[in-house]
């Protein structure tokens, strides 16, 4: 956080607002909102402006573990969102990609946004792929390297709970009434004086957003 001076002119005394419902499209996803947290400076001698957000490494990490555990395909977009968090170029996804049939391009995967594996009826090509990046995304969570990412000790704990379940989630995933419509993403920012920062997923329609859980 830059504080109140401004990072272009060096004025002193940038004006502050906190932005509510915040569309955060620096993530690359169209539809993640953040119900709180954004604060939005405001320079009055040079008119530059910029958005900061607490523990933006934990808001990474938050999305991502709600992705990996959603009951409904990736969209390509989310396939970027992973891959690119978990710190996988298209090259390297490719490569470990091979057992799926008919592999296309990974970079036509994230472009397209369709539901390429239902409608094609690989749920399998699916699962394999959530399960790669479920892997590669908690590996690079624990890294020291990884700077920009991070999850919570609970989160941690889901995603490996997620991965000794996964047979449970691929039989879930399965199922026909899987809603596969694409909604909001929304979250909440909450801390008491700055300490147990953390933020927490709010889902507007729990029917676009299932996250699986092992009681699921």
């Amino acid at each position: 956080m830059w504080g109140t001076r401004c990072k272009e002119c060096g004025f002193e005394d940038m004006g502050e607002t906190e932005v509510e419902n915040y569309d955060y499209l620096q993530s690359g996803l169209s539809n993640v909102v953040l119900l709180n947290g954004a604060h939005s400076y405001n320079c009055p001698e040079c008119e530059d402006e910029y958005i900061n957000l607490p523990d933006e490494a934990g808001l990474l990490g938050t999305i991502g573990t709600v992705l990996l555990k959603t009951l409904r395909p990736l969209k390509g977009v989310e396939l970027k969102f992973l891959r690119s968090n978990s710190g996988l170029t298209q090259a390297d996804l490719v490569s470990l990609v091979r057992g799926i049939e008919k592999q296309p391009s990974v970079a036509r995967w994230e472009t397209q946004g369709e539901d390429k594996f239902f409608e094609a009826g690989r749920v399998e090509d699916e699962y394999l792929l959530r399960m790669i990046l479920l892997e590669r995304f908690s590996r690079h969570a624990k890294s020291t390297e990884a700077g920009l990412l991070s999850v919570s000790p609970q989160q941690r704990y889901d995603l490996d709970r997620f991965g000794d379940e996964s047979s449970a989630f691929f039989r879930k995933l399965r199922t026909p009434e899987v809603n596969r419509e694409r909604n909001k993403l929304i979250f909440r920012f909450e801390g008491i004086d700055g300490k147990d920062n953390f933020w927490h997923f709010e889902s507007d329609n729990q029917k676009s957003y299932p996250i699986f859980s092992v009681e699921t």
